[in-house]
């Protein structure tokens, strides 16, 4: 399932029409926090030892990152389907899983005209890029993706693709906490985000799959809501606990903490039955958790994909990242397209406008979180007025898809602190957004103390998936750079502040 493509021109275009504030129901509520970088991760892990009282705590605890942080082991998802994923989200929504599912993909396009009529599907035909009745936000473009939506528009008695997805990594981001330091006590939104990552098996487009499907990786991200700070330390506890769990009951527990309703006790132990000052347990995989919940910021499912317009080779494949939430329609509850938090449109950051005007005023009054010394101390948020619909790229070469000019330009010239350039700062805005983690920022110098140059991503995603045999029954999966030196150790750090255990090589042999 490797691929390697030319580099890639950006397609991000202005409607051209004139900039309006008006969000759309699915927009992100919350515009300062970014989706990966946030809450504890700001955070020093003496500030987090002072939130949850650990500073002098020096537990003794094995972490193992493969196990407690980021999961790749097939026989620790073993317990995980992605039917069984569809069917936990589709109890919740109030529809079958394969309503849920299909009705999701033709927000993309394959739309018959009731259904288009009807707001709940892209028109059939439009694969260019235009106006989709999908796009949150009406300042800009965003594509029908015909290519895509032949996922779904498929002969009736045709296998469903739903049997044709692998789960293949399960993330703890309980470093994405966010938590009210001034009261030191767990903010009423979020305890972090748990992912499932699922890959559609790419030899399926040889035995009667679409043949313009080159990749597809869907991510569900869950934000849990906290009760109590001992309600989050326990989830992470429960992480831990994964690290010296036997492979059986590791991935009965995983399958119990995505899927399954219970009770979550104070040392991380899942059950069906409770005791005394257990933690009721809600599936981390519910539609409340990928943004039907009130509370803002709360969760989301994005996908990454590679897809050539149908009738055209795989050599025409595009990147494109998007993501979807849930919203409640009536009795059911729905998958439709967000804008892509925290990243602003490629035309925002160039043309002479109001939005380049806006930009340059949010880049002014976070002078001091993009002139950090430190990788996890950057900050850059945009208003989602400003956030593009998707972020896609076509065959042809780029190096990064933000060209800066006009206000914004100005405003980066005016609050880049020797010995940081205009360069570092344009870099650092670019690692923020979508495209640029994903891709664009690789090996490009960002000028920090612990990170000075980003590692590399695996060419547009930091999880590859490599199958050993067709159908992918047997698959490995490739860690990116990135991911393995930079954000790995970040977020075990934090753990250890959060669980009271000792820092990173100060453990006890």
């Amino acid at each position: 399932m490797q691929l390697r493509l030319l580099a890639p021109i950006v397609l991000l275009f202005f409607t051209g029409s004139a900039f309006s504030f008006e969000r759309g129901a699915g927009q992100h509520l919350d515009d300062t926090q970014h989706p990966e970088i946030r809450g504890l991760l700001q955070s020093s892990p003496l500030e987090i030892r002072e939130i949850f009282r650990t500073t002098n705590a020096k537990r003794s605890i094995l972490l193992d990152r493969d196990r407690s942080l980021l999961v790749t082991d097939a026989r620790l998802l073993a317990g995980i389907k992605f039917r069984d994923v569809m069917e936990a989200l589709a109890a919740r929504a109030g529809q079958s899983a394969e309503s849920l599912f299909r009705d999701w993909w033709r927000t993309l396009g394959a739309g018959s005209d009731s259904e288009v009529s009807a707001g709940i599907a892209c028109p059939s035909g439009m694969d260019q890029l235009q106006l989709s009745p999908f796009a949150l936000n009406k300042n800009f473009e965003m594509q029908c993706d015909e290519g895509l939506a032949a996922l779904v528009a498929r002969p009736e008695g045709a296998d469903s693709p739903i049997d044709h997805f692998i789960v293949v990594a399960a993330l703890n981001r309980g470093d994405l906490s966010k938590l009210d330091r001034a009261s030191q006590a767990a903010n009423t939104s979020d305890c972090g985000e748990y992912r499932l990552v699922a890959a559609l098996d790419p030899y399926w487009r040889r035995h009667g799959g679409p043949k313009n499907i080159v990749q597809l990786y869907i991510i569900l991200e869950a934000s849990i809501h906290s009760r109590s700070l001992d309600f989050c330390v326990a989830i992470q506890q429960f992480w831990a606990n994964l690290s010296t769990a036997e492979v059986q009951k590791a991935s009965a527990d995983l399958s119990h903490f995505f899927l399954k309703d219970g009770w979550l006790s104070h040392d991380g132990v899942l059950d069906d039955v409770s005791d005394p000052g257990d933690f009721q347990w809600r599936r981390a995989l519910s539609v409340e958790h990928l943004g039907a919940g009130e509370a803002p910021g709360n969760g989301q499912v994005r996908t990454n994909t590679f897809v050539s317009p149908p009738d055209h080779g795989s050599l025409s494949a595009r990147w494109t990242l998007r993501e979807f939430e849930f919203v409640q329609r009536n009795d059911v509850a729905r998958l439709e397209p967000a804008s892509l938090a925290s990243s602003p449109q490629e035309g925002v950051t160039s043309l002479v406008s109001q939005a380049n005007s806006v930009l340059a005023d949010a880049i002014r009054s976070q002078q001091l979180e993009l002139n950090a010394a430190t990788f996890s101390r950057l900050g850059f948020t945009v208003s989602s007025d400003l956030n593009a619909n998707q972020q896609t790229t076509g065959p042809v070469a780029l190096p990064f898809p933000y060209v800066f000019g006009g206000n914004a330009a100005d405003a980066i010239g005016e609050i880049a602190n020797k010995p940081l350039t205009e360069m570092d700062m344009k870099n650092r805005i670019t690692v923020m957004s979508c495209g640029g983690c994903h891709r664009f920022s690789n090996n490009q110098r960002l000028g920090f103390t612990d990170v000075p140059v980003m590692a590399a991503s695996n060419d547009f995603t930091h999880l590859e998936v490599i199958c050993n045999a067709d159908p992918c029954d047997t698959w490995s999966v490739n860690v990116s750079t990135a991911l393995r030196k930079i954000f790995l150790p970040q977020r075990e750090e934090i753990m250890r502040a959060v669980l009271g255990a000792a820092p990173i090589g100060h453990q006890k042999q």
